[in-house]
């Protein structure tokens, strides 16, 4: 049941400039087909709330926080205007991967995989399909989503021996698992589980990841915005790869400028654009020549309008209930004050 945030007019003053959309994907992605949110207008810009569905209301009181961060705060000044990308393959047959891989002319390729049972082979052959495909000098990130045991990914690590990889993400679900893999292969490795769905403080997440992990994959809507994201990252030695959550443009760019602020010599996760077959700006924030621009981004009305479609009714609605339940859990969160009405 959702009370206060009914009677709170700084959430009337959320609402009342939300859109829900839905847009499509060019091709299933974390098992699902459409990419649904809220779209809402702030002093200074749009915000983007779209926790995924199997995530529980706690957690997507994070999400909340960072689209209410996102359209209402000043951004800050940038010494970089663009960032270099990697492209992102979904689980596709070899031939599909590589389109994928090259699209954007990006020297890094992020390759989703399972790495066990009857698809490991077609996994491998994707791998060395797109190593080929982009050539010397280009670098696999090979994103597990914490699918494997730890034996499993032994044997997984091993089949991917002469691959040029930068480093395996998540290959296990615990980071113990994981750092047990990279001491005992030596590869790198790369946390993005651990840390995103972490219930822990960020003392001991930057903990538990210096401990097991090279790489730390940050992804700031999720993490509760920039500034929680930087909190994380001020406390690690290692390189921070900032990543998107299959973000619209809108949210996209407001990642860019996180990844521009703290890292902007890294190449990071925020590829995902191209997974849309449309996107709710006139213009997709994809790579070219292995970059996407930084910049302020707005819905385009055409697209917005196709993003809408078959939304009103049950869809507007469990939106607007999950994003009431999520304000209740933010509190007295200073985020909120930032809302005028």
């Amino acid at each position: 049941m959702v009370t206060n945030s009914l009677a709170d007019p700084r959430f009337s003053a959320l609402w009342r400039d939300a859109t829900v959309f839905r847009l499509p994907l060019k091709t299933r992605f974390r098992g699902i087909k459409f990419r649904e949110g809220v779209l809402f207008q702030g002093s200074h810009g749009w915000g983007e709330f779209a926790p995924f569905h199997d995530h529980d209301d706690a957690h997507a009181s994070r999400w909340l926080k960072s689209a209410i961060e996102m359209a209402y705060s000043r951004p800050t000044s940038l010494d970089v205007n663009c960032v270099r990308v990697n492209s992102i393959v979904p689980d596709c047959d070899a031939e599909e991967a590589i389109t994928w891989a090259l699209a954007g002319g990006c020297e890094v390729a992020k390759v989703k995989v399972s790495g066990a049972g009857l698809s490991r082979r077609q996994d491998l052959d994707r791998l060395w399909a797109v190593s080929k495909a982009m050539g010397v000098g280009a670098k696999l990130r090979i994103d597990l989503n914490g699918a494997l045991t730890y034996a499993q990914a032994v044997e997984f690590v091993n089949d991917c021996q002469g691959l040029p990889i930068d480093y395996f993400e998540q290959p296990c679900s615990s980071a113990e698992e994981c750092g047990a893999l990279r001491g005992a292969t030596g590869v790198r490795i790369a946390l993005d589980e651990s840390i995103r769905l972490s219930e822990h403080g960020a003392n001991e997440v930057a903990e538990i990841v210096q401990r097991n992990a090279d790489v730390a994959v940050l992804k700031p809507i999720p993490l509760g915005g920039a500034a929680s994201t930087k909190r994380i990252g001020e406390k690690l030695d290692m390189p921070c790869v900032i990543s998107s959550s299959l973000d619209t443009s809108i949210g996209l760019a407001y990642v860019a400028r996180v990844a521009a602020a703290m890292a902007p010599a890294g190449t990071h996760g925020l590829g995902t654009a191209a997974l849309f077959e449309f996107d709710v700006t006139r213009h997709a924030l994809v790579p070219h020549q292995g970059e996407i621009h930084i910049g302020a981004l707005e819905p385009d009305s055409a697209n917005l309008d196709r993003a809408t479609e078959g939304t009103k009714g049950a869809i507007e609605t469990k939106w607007h209930d999950r994003m009431a339940r999520c304000w209740e859990l933010l509190g007295n969160d200073p985020v909120l004050d930032l809302i005028s009405t």
